[in-house]
């Protein structure tokens, strides 16, 4: 329920007339704090824009606003996945549950736990995407997920760089590669569309996909200029 703070005594009231004021509200600023000013005993309890009453106040703000901006910027993308999830076409939407025991750690990387979250349905070749739902966005940050996962024989691995105190809810997308393995299925290229080309006659691509011009094959001798009958052709011209 919405609370107006015009019902509470000694708020938006001008203590010398008695009359109400416009109230005036804390600006918001998507942004995630990654801390909360905690109170000491000596601070002044100080009211207005730059009082330190509001200090606390302001960064819960800003993390609800940035948490909303982002379920508002994820929400259609979720509800894509999950109805082209079941479509057959090689896109499969799985909602997860990161658990928060049964983390292992490595040393020296970058995201050090990890924990591998069973499916039948995984495959090592399929290409992750994990998204975080909105109600668990607060919980994956505090924790510092990363924002890319891994794909193993029936399980997909997540990486963090502390172990979640809470379960984070999630929905796994994963796109299955053309055949098991390679390139992902494309639309054929055409002269006003980008797609897939095939490499022709005259092209070579090497393993690292460096495309190059065969020569020998593009370029034959009846395609080169003799210079001495270019240089023949070039006196009888100025001789005109």
């Amino acid at each position: 329920m919405a609370v107006n703070v015009l019902d509470y005594v000694g708020i938006g009231i001008d203590p010398k007339t008695g009359r109400r004021h416009e109230i005036k509200y804390l600006p918001k600023d998507a942004d995630w704090e990654d801390a909360i000013y905690q109170f000491e005993q000596k601070d002044k309890l100080i009211g207005g824009v730059d009082g330190i009453d509001n200090v606390q106040a302001q960064q819960l703000s800003n993390r609800t606003e940035y948490l909303k901006a982002q379920s508002e910027a994820h929400a259609a993308d979720i509800e894509e996945i999950k109805r082209e999830g079941t479509g057959g076409t090689g896109l499969l939407a799985l909602e997860i549950s990161i658990p928060a025991t049964g983390w292992q750690e490595m040393t020296g990387a970058k995201y050090p736990y990890y924990i591998n979250i069973p499916n039948e349905k995984i495959t090592a070749e399929m290409i992750p995407m994990l998204i975080i739902l909105p109600n668990s966005m607060e919980d994956a940050a505090s924790c510092g997920i990363c924002p890319a996962c891994e794909t193993v024989a029936g399980a997909v691995r997540v990486f963090t760089k502390t172990a979640p105190d809470k379960a984070i809810a999630a929905v796994l997308a994963l796109f299955t590669p053309k055949g098991g393995g390679g390139i992902a299925e494309l639309p054929i290229a055409t002269e006003s569309a980008l797609g897939a080309v095939k490499i022709g006659e005259g092209l070579s691509v090497d393993s690292e996909g460096l495309l190059s011009v065969n020569k020998e094959t593009v370029m034959t001798a009846d395609d080169l200029v003799d210079e001495e009958e270019a240089k023949e052709d070039i006196a009888r011209i100025l001789k005109r």
